[in-house]
């Protein structure tokens, strides 16, 4: 048995858009570029029974399945679909690392995986409230008492499609550049929420995260901790050439010039959130021939992808997640234009 999570239709997007406050056309943040891997009912009694009482789109329901750690029991994975991150996938830094460069795997991350967005585009979008309606019902009622650390994240990876040319292209000089871009909104958890309440003696991966949001917008030495993570579940049934293959799982921080953090209020309920752009495009040529030579395998893989604060110091450590998605045999080249 089987809980759909989300009925959409791919096809036509722009006939599917909703009428907003101030009367501009926005696309529902997740629910109409790309779905939820279905849940496995058999596996999953609590979670039938939320969808039965509460429904599919309501927020004991959203959160119960955004809380849920991705493992075969909890769903069924299907091409071009989405499931939570496994934190416990990824090895973080440990108390001690400058000198024993020890990691361990990941607590909990500090925030679920609320909903998703996959959108393929010939703009570059770096404020997803332009096009999307930012999902404030399900963290309205979590405030997290201080104002500058948000109830909700978003993250937006902006991709790029086309294959880079080191010294330009003139012939395609007036044509503008294909990318797709990766939406995360992430909802913060109980336990980061009961952290922060005393956030003098709250984990060291709170208290960073605190300080990031705190400083991020106006210091970008600070933001370069913003760091990211994809680690493939099976090279093997990937076929990944060996040169990439190495970089499988290995972190890499988002400097000034490919990160932007901004922090901003919703138009519907005026609620705080912050938005986090990565702009791969800014990369330079190497990575981004690196990137143009993995996306044919990305379509046949299921893999991770996982954001964290970057701890250096003891008082910093250890790690844990952020946050992230999971995504099963995704052609990024298949998903819906905006």
């Amino acid at each position: 048995n089987t809980i759909n999570t989300t009925a959409i239709n791919i096809h036509h997007p722009h006939h599917l858009k909703t009428k907003t406050m101030n009367g501009t056309d926005k696309l529902p943040a997740g629910k109409k570029t790309v779905q939820r891997a279905p849940i496995n009912a058999e596996f999953n009694p609590e979670l039938s029974n939320l969808a039965k009482t509460h429904g599919l789109t309501s927020t004991p329901f959203i959160r119960a399945v955004a809380s849920s750690v991705t493992n075969v029991e909890n769903c069924i994975p299907q091409s071009q679909t989405y499931w939570n991150i496994n934190p416990s996938s990824f090895p973080v830094r440990t108390t001690g690392y400058k000198r024993h460069k020890k990691k361990a795997p990941s607590l909990p991350a500090l925030y679920d995986l609320i909903a998703m967005d996959i959108t393929r585009s010939d703009e570059m979008l770096m404020d997803v409230s332009e096009k999307f309606e930012i999902p404030d019902d399900f963290v309205k009622d979590r405030e997290t008492g201080l104002d500058y650390v948000p109830s909700l994240f978003v993250v937006n990876a902006l991709i790029p499609l086309d294959e880079p040319h080191m010294f330009g292209n003139s012939s395609k000089k007036d044509r503008k550049e294909e990318r797709v871009m990766a939406i995360l909104y992430l909802g913060i958890t109980e336990y980061t929420l009961e952290q922060l309440k005393d956030l003098d003696n709250a984990s060291p991966a709170v208290k960073i995260f605190a300080e990031f949001c705190r400083r991020g917008d106006d210091d970008p030495e600070f933001r370069n901790r913003f760091k990211i993570m994809v680690l493939a579940d099976s090279l093997e049934e990937m076929k990944l050439p060996g040169f990439l293959a190495k970089f499988n799982g290995k972190p890499c921080l988002i400097n000034k010039k490919t990160g932007t953090f901004t922090q901003r209020k919703t138009a519907r309920s005026g609620l705080k959130y912050a938005e986090m752009n990565i702009n791969l495009h800014a990369w330079r040529f190497v990575s981004r021939k690196g990137i143009h030579a993995v996306l044919p395998f990305i379509c046949k893989a299921k893999f991770q992808l996982a954001i964290t604060i970057e701890g250096r110091e003891d008082d910093e450590l250890p790690e844990i997640l952020l946050g992230g998605c999971r995504m099963f045999d995704f052609d990024f080249r298949q998903a819906v234009r905006i």
